[in-house]
């Protein structure tokens, strides 16, 4: 409360998203209907959303409009504080996080996984010290226009992978619009707030890709973009997009330390380690034996990844790229749910969770090295505490 010598006050409003409409924190997210099984419409997202936001471990804030009018949304697993919060004290002294999803509408299931592994992080007691540990958003639906185009497409076909909903309302991919001011695609804008926000050690990126067959193999017809994926891979795979430049050498270290962590995890579960060993013996029969650099498989543990080397490059799309002393890790995860239904989407978004958990683990496992530094001089005593990147990996400090 702030008094003047008139006699008047007024009430400081710490707060930190003060457009939103505040509600009493109520709800438990147990009592929640998540539509585990269902392909998540744009209507149903926001009803979320509002339920949400009366949830007291959460803030939840709306990060961008898109090119229609449609909102976005991002979840923090906000620490328990009251009164002010330093957001530069709390990244200098914890590791951030952005996981993505749905960025591309019709790669259904990464929104379903987003509210499954949310219900996760706040009932299980392992992740009770969570929001103290690390930084973490939740973006559930990043293209709210191409959501709401597909949903009305897979009511009459609802096992097509309905690729002309993949992009936004103009039919764009705008993961080229993140970090640029004036796009008129308005959805990515969502992005570069967040970062700019929580200036995240890692970005996963929840994507998908066809769960049968693309075109027949001699039909006159291959898409120049998805020439290689004739035949689903595997239940999920991933794409590591790392810097090669020296001075980031310890960036590729982190990469090869969340490659193991989610490997493991997912060879924890008996049904998703069937379903990858199915898929990646039918690729190699039928597609990498016959032509390896058409369909390129890089086996590891159970799985497949892909290693993706750029140069450093301050336009490049890729956080990883674009910022490395920033980001350590760009990892994009995708899972054959184009477009999945029922028990099938239940199981692509409990793949999603399983590698999602995997990397939360390894962060809040993570050390972090500072760079502490004290001058004293006739003008005074000058001081720096500052957090190095990356963070060192839990194995390394044990």
């Amino acid at each position: 409360m702030l008094k003047t010598s008139g006699g008047r006050s007024w009430r400081a409003d710490l707060r930190q998203n003060r457009n939103e409409n505040f509600c009493e924190k109520t709800v438990d997210i147990s009592s929640l209907d998540l539509h585990e099984k269902e392909v998540i419409s744009y209507e149903m997202y926001l009803d979320l959303m509002r339920e949400l936001k009366k949830i007291p471990e959460l803030e939840v804030f709306r990060t961008a409009v898109s090119y229609t009018g449609r909102e976005l949304y991002g979840i923090w697993l906000k620490p328990k504080y009251e009164g002010y919060l330093s957001m530069t004290k709390r990244l200098t002294c914890h590791p951030s996080e952005i996981i993505n999803a749905r960025h591309h509408a019709n790669e259904v299931s990464s929104t379903n996984a987003s509210f499954l592994l949310l219900r996760t992080l706040l009932l299980e007691e392992r992740y009770r010290e969570l929001p103290e540990k690390l930084n973490l958003v939740l973006v559930p639906m990043e293209n709210v226009d191409g959501a709401a185009i597909h949903y009305e497409l897979q009511k009459e076909h609802p096992y097509w992978k309905l690729h002309v909903a993949r992009f936004n309302a103009l039919g764009k991919e705008f993961y080229h619009e993140h970090f640029r001011q004036d796009t008129i695609h308005t959805e990515a804008m969502g992005l570069t707030r967040l970062f700019a926000r929580y200036v995240p050690d890692m970005i996963v990126d929840n994507h998908g890709v066809p769960s049968h067959e693309w075109e027949q193999q001699f039909s006159g017809y291959t898409s120049p973009s998805y020439k290689g994926f004739w035949l689903p891979r595997s239940l999920l795979y991933g794409y590591f997009w790392y810097v090669t430049n020296s001075e980031y050498m310890y960036n590729y270290a982190l990469n090869k330390e969340m490659e193991d962590v989610i490997a493991d995890k997912i060879a924890e579960d008996e049904e998703m380690t069937r379903w990858n060993r199915q898929w990646s013996a039918q690729f190699e029969k039928y597609a990498h034996a016959w032509l390896p650099k058409l369909f390129p498989a890089d086996y590891y543990k159970n799985m497949i990844n892909y290693w993706i080397p750029f140069a450093a490059d301050p336009n490049h799309r890729y956080p990883s790229i674009r910022f490395p002393w920033i980001t350590t890790v760009a990892y994009t995860s995708e899972v054959a749910d184009e477009t999945a239904q029922g028990d099938y989407l239940y199981l692509c978004a409990r793949a999603h969770v399983a590698h999602d958990e995997a990397t939360i683990q390894m962060l809040m496992q993570a050390g972090i090295v500072y760079d502490c530094w004290c001058e004293c001089c006739e003008k005074g005593i000058f001081a720096r505490y500052e957090r190095q990147r990356p963070i060192v990996s839990g194995e390394k400090i044990n």
